[in-house]
């Protein structure tokens, strides 16, 4: 990543202190994944999955920190798993995932990945409402819907417009569901007028696009190597027939006016009577991810080119 621009953010980097601990538990988990060959799980275990998870919730107690790993650890290798799946396969597969977390009783086998998903749902309904989990459970709906329509370009071997890419990848990241999880260690969770509030969809929104820029970015070379289309940089490389340095430029410049736009957000919050302690440490632990993902992406195995 040398030959090209860096990604910047004007504020601080931080991890939790449980970081190594973590590690280890994470790494104890995988090789208890009976879902997973030898390969698969020295391969996971290289990824830093306990990094990054430390990096987005710096601030997170043990237990909160413990539900935000399941959810790293679950989401990255369930994305490696639909990528294998015929499109046939695949709504199948997202509806019962969706239905599990939902708190149906789904049959299922106790050694295989929908085990993960109703481990990641017991582990955390009992710090939130039946309201709340609802709420999370649209946002895994939402990154569902993501994963369909890039299924749909995959097949056709098409490649989306940038403005439909900027859309897209939104859906596509599954942020919604980790930012959530933030308010599993607020002073109080969030009621939905506030999450609903327009300001704060918007900033939001924003959170999700930097985190996807970022992996864009980093992933660019792997996914430029096995063929891929749904990435910020190719995406811009074949609409603009362009070199690929220009195309990094551009992706760069776009990351940089989200993050311009999300400070600019931060100091435009409505007043939310109450919640305005909550909601103000609820945006600066939203930012805490960005640099922290950023770490992560510059170390781990995960998007490095064969």
């Amino acid at each position: 990543m040398q030959d090209y621009p860096s990604l910047h953010y004007p504020f601080e980097e931080r991890s939790n202190p449980n970081e190594a601990r973590l590690e280890a538990v994470v790494a104890e988990w995988i090789d208890n994944y009976k879902f997973l060959d030898s390969e698969k799980k020295a391969y996971y275990k290289r990824c830093s999955f306990g990094m990054i998870t430390s990096c987005f919730y710096p601030n997170a107690p043990w237990e909160t920190l413990l539900i935000g790993a399941r959810l790293v650890v679950l989401l990255f290798i369930h994305d490696d798993i639909t990528d294998e799946l015929s499109v046939a396969a695949l709504r199948p597969y997202l509806f019962k995932s969706e239905s599990i977390m939902a708190g149906h009783d789904v049959s299922h086998d106790p050694a295989g990945i929908y085990q993960e998903f109703l481990l990641f749902r017991n582990s955390m309904q009992n710090l939130v409402t039946v309201e709340w989990l609802q709420r999370w459970n649209n946002g895994l709906s939402y990154f569902y819907d993501g994963i369909i329509t890039e299924r749909y370009f995959m097949d056709k071997k098409a490649c989306p417009t940038i403005d439909h890419y900027l859309f897209i990848r939104e859906h596509l990241i599954g942020m919604y569901i980790f930012q959530d999880l933030v308010e599993l260690y607020l002073p109080e969770l969030l009621p939905y007028q506030i999450i609903s509030h327009p300001h704060t969809r918007q900033i939001r929104q924003v959170a999700a696009r930097i985190i996807a820029w970022c992996n864009d970015y980093f992933s660019a070379a792997k996914e430029l190597e096995s063929g891929q289309l749904m990435n910020l940089v190719i995406v811009i490389l074949r609409e603009r027939n362009c070199s690929l340095e220009e195309a990094y430029f551009i992706a760069e410049q776009i990351h940089a006016a989200d993050v311009s736009k999300f400070l600019a957000l931060e100091e435009t919050a409505p007043d939310f009577g109450h919640y305005n302690d909550s909601y103000k440490i609820y945006i600066n632990e939203l930012k805490l991810m960005f640099k922290g993902n950023y770490r992560w992406h510059a170390s781990s195995a995960r998007y490095q080119p064969s």
